[in-house]
This record gives structure tokens, sequence and C-alpha cells, in this order.
């Protein structure tokens, strides 16, 4: 009985409050990049909303900054929308609601975390670390990924799938976990480095995502920007690597022409890209889809200009509960209106603005890695043009880490 009472009192007094919010910080995100819309999601956003309790706990404080009382702003707006019948879906204005807001605590327990420990390089690498771990796990669980087969089923544990993630949020998380390799840079080991880079590379390419794809030549600019030394560097240096970059696009361009497996699932939607973009013309399959969303957001959004049809309405209303619009932009200005679009994205002006303050106050490699964070920050917002983010967690998690950088620098870290 001595014995076990002294155990207990030794590993009570190692286990501290910051080595718990460790643990449910890389059990949190481990859970978000192997969960998808099921209860092992939810205990991710658990984890992660535990951190916030143990530092209210601690030092009877939250850590705040400006960006959340902008998302807060938007949720106020979308139950404003909800509270005057705005959406003809409530409920199902009512469950984005509550899904954007656990996205916020989840967000919520990143940056805290951050606070609490106060160390970037600590924080990106154990990302990083969480990301390999997650996507190894799945690639582990489907082989027929590696064998071109986009088809992730996981496994059941308890009756709930684990490792089941679609194969686009797959691709776009290999996506995210490179960028912030290659902005991490030279706070890696070289060897750790070129190995993440390598995985992530592989990852985004088996996924077969074509609008994660764009990341792997992002990525390399990064890369050749973080590992150019120390000193200065001219616009002649700059331009070098804008063509290393164009070339390796070009490269990787012919390459999902050629091979067969990246042909059928990239390639292809590729080519019909390019026949639109010379002939005018759609020859039928994604683009046409996408083309036609294209339109009914557009028409969504002229249709109610100032308020918005709701959350998660336009999929019903305009494309009879096919799709949502495949376009952060449109999805966000049709549910929203000109206000709700205004709020929605004053978080990104705010997020770039700071980024450029820093990056204008700094030099040496500390400038690269703010010029790296712009850069890396714009080809996300771009992307969005094919894709949904407004409630991605993989997507908040990279936000929030140029935050917690930014946050570092004007502090004078």
């Amino acid at each position: 009985m001595n014995k076990i009472r002294y155990y207990f009192i030794k590993i009570s007094s190692e286990l501290t409050w910051k080595k718990m919010a460790n643990g449910l910080f890389v059990t949190g995100i481990i859970l978000t990049f192997m969960s998808y819309q099921n209860s092992f999601g939810a205990l991710a956003f658990l984890c992660l909303f535990g951190i916030t309790g143990l530092v209210l706990f601690k030092r009877k404080m939250i850590y705040l900054d400006f960006y959340f009382f902008l998302e807060a702003l938007f949720f106020v707006y979308c139950a404003g929308q909800i509270l005057f019948r705005i959406p003809q879906y409530n409920d199902k204005a009512c469950s984005r609601l509550v899904a954007l807001v656990s996205c916020n605590l989840f967000e919520l327990g990143i940056y805290n975390y951050y606070r609490i420990r106060d160390d970037f390089e600590h924080l990106g690498k154990t990302i990083v670390k969480s990301i390999v771990i997650a996507l190894a796990a799945i690639i582990i669980m489907n082989l027929n990924l590696v064998q071109g087969v986009r088809l992730i089923r996981g496994i059941k544990i308890a009756g709930k799938s684990f490792g089941n993630v679609n194969v686009a949020v797959f691709g776009w998380t290999a996506g995210l976990g490179l960028l912030l390799c290659c902005i991490l840079g030279n706070k890696m080991k070289q060897r750790q480095f070129y190995a993440c880079y390598a995985f992530f590379s592989f990852a985004v390419i088996i996924s077969g995502t074509r609008h994660a794809l764009p990341l792997i030549v992002v990525a390399f600019l990064l890369t050749r920007i973080m590992k150019s030394g120390n000193g200065e560097r001219s616009l002649k240096n700059y331009l070098r690597d804008v063509l290393y970059t164009v070339i390796l696009g070009t490269a990787l361009v012919f390459l999902v022409l050629r091979v067969p497996y990246l042909y059928q699932e990239i390639g292809s939607r590729l080519e019909e890209v390019f026949l639109y973009l010379f002939t005018g013309k759609s020859y039928g399959g994604s683009l046409t889809d996408r083309m036609e969303l294209l339109h009914s957001g557009i028409g969504a959004f002229l249709e109610s200009p100032v308020w918005g049809w709701g959350l998660d309405n336009f999929s019903d209303l305009f494309d009879q509960g096919r799709y949502d619009a495949h376009n952060n932009y449109l999805e966000i200005a049709a549910s929203g209106g000109i206000i709700g679009t205004g709020i929605y994205f004053s978080k990104y002006v705010y997020l770039i603005l700071r980024l450029i303050k820093c990056e204008s106050r700094t030099g040496g490699q500390e400038k690269k890695r703010y010029l790296c964070m712009i850069l890396a920050f714009l080809a996300c917002a771009v992307l969005e043009f094919w894709n949904i983010t407004y409630y991605s967690r993989k997507t908040f998690l990279f936000y929030i880490l140029i935050l917690a950088y930014v946050g570092r620098g004007q502090r004078g870290k």
C-alpha cells in the first residue's frame, strides 16, 4: 500500500499542468488528422479545448487576440440570420454554426498552448511530427492508396471509423504539412527536413488531390528562399527562384499528363481546363460541374446580395442538395451576403497586414520566414477558389500558427 502511495505521489509531482497540456495537444492534433466528421474528431476538439480549460484554471485568464473577436463577430452575424429566419433550412444553418464555433474553440486551444509554451519552434515541430504520424498511419491502414486507389476506409474502433478521412482532406493536410516544414526551414535538422519534405510530397501525389498539388511548387519556392543563407537577397536572386519554380511547375504538369494514375485523377481535369481556356468550350466532366456551380453561386449572391441565404443553404437552394459551391469565396458570399463576407474575410486582411508589418521590421533569416509565411498564406487563399475551408480545422491550424508567430514578433521574441 505504501509503495502504491509512493508511486502515485511521484507521478503526480512529475505530471505538471504543462505536461498535461503537451499530452492533450499531441493527442488532439493526431486525432484531428486521422478523423473525419465522427466521434474521434469530437474527441480532438475536447483535447484542444481542454488546454484552454487548463490555462483558465492555472492562470485565471484565457489568451486571446483580435483575430478571435473577428471570428466571434461572424458567429454573431450568422446567429442573427438564424434568429430572423433568413435561412430556409434553419436546422442546417444551426448545425454549421455549431461546427464553426467548435473550430473556433479548437483554434483557441492551439493559441493558448502556444502562449503557455511561447516556443514557435516546438509548436511547429510538434505539429509536423503529428501530421507525419497521422498520415503514415492512414497509409498503412489503406495501402490501396499507394496502388493508385483513391479510397480511404480506415479501421473500426468501438464501432467507429478511424483513419477514414476523405482523400481530398488527406492531400490538403499533406500540403499544409509541406508548407509548415518549409517555413520552419533551418529550425529543423537537415535530414529531418528533407525526409519530411519527401514524405509530404509523396502523400500529396498519391492523394490525387489537384488543389493540393500546386503546394508542392509553392513549397519548392519557399525552400529556395529559406535555404539561401542569412545575407540580404537581391531582386536577381528572387527572379532566379521564380524561374526555377516555373520550371518545376512545368515538369509537374508534364508528369500528371504522362503518368496514367496521375492523368486519371488530375491530368484529365487539367486538360479540360486548357481546352476551356483556349476554345471557350466545356466538354463535360468536373469542369462542367464547377462552371455550373460558379454560375449558381453568383446567381445566389445576386438574388440576396446584402443578407445572404444562411450557412450551408446554398446546396439545397441552388444545386438540388448535391454540392456546396466548391469555392470558399462564393460559398461565404452566398451564405452571408456582402455583410457576412466582409466580416468573415476581415480576419484574412488582419493576418496579412500583421505579416507585412512584421516582415518590414525584421531582417536576415526572420525576414525570409515572414516572406515565406506571406507567400504560403496567399497560396492557400488562392486555392480557396477551388476548395471549401471555412469549417476546416486543418486550414485554421495553419492560420493560427501564423497568428502565433506574428504575435511572437510583436513581443520582440
